[in-house]
């Protein structure tokens, strides 16, 4: 498993890349058995992120995550690309705050809500929400039980 990972230095004192690297990866080998598979993962500033969701989604306002959809084999790394995932940092410290738990817990969900995006869940539909949700659930508690939540 391969996770790029790209911090905005705004944010270096927030979280590791390994931190990343290690959730990454453990949900990629442990429920999805994607060990050849590469993530591409960047924590950004509200505008970037305003940006994109404009540019690709023609909505003009930011969001907590967005996740685009790779689905190729990378030729120079060999690895299964399955997508990119941009994640707010501002969006997901005002989530982590409203809810009053940890940053890095609210990290954890907004990457493995992304990277079920990639893997092709979906929640626009009632019956996808109540899937999606059960599984991001389990993937979250098996997360808490393992070293990610220092």
């Amino acid at each position: 498993m391969n996770a790029q990972v790209t911090i905005n230095p705004e944010y270096n004192s927030l979280v590791t890349e390994e931190w990343i690297r290690q959730l990454v990866s453990y949900v990629l080998d442990t429920h999805f058995q994607h060990q050849d598979a590469q993530v591409s993962i960047a924590l950004e500033n509200d505008q970037e992120v305003h940006n994109l969701n404009l540019q690709y989604r023609a909505v003009d306002s930011t969001t907590d995550v967005l996740s685009f959809e790779g689905g190729y084999p990378d030729p120079e790394s060999g690895y299964f690309h399955l997508g990119d995932i941009i994640i707010s940092v501002p969006q997901t410290q005002k989530q982590a705050a409203a809810v009053k738990h940890p940053f890095k817990q609210e990290l954890a969900l907004l990457i493995v809500h992304g990277i079920l995006h990639l893997k092709g869940y979906d929640h626009a539909e009632p019956q996808d929400k109540e899937i999606m949700w059960k599984e991001q659930d389990q993937i979250l508690d098996n997360v808490k039980e393992s070293i990610l939540y220092e």
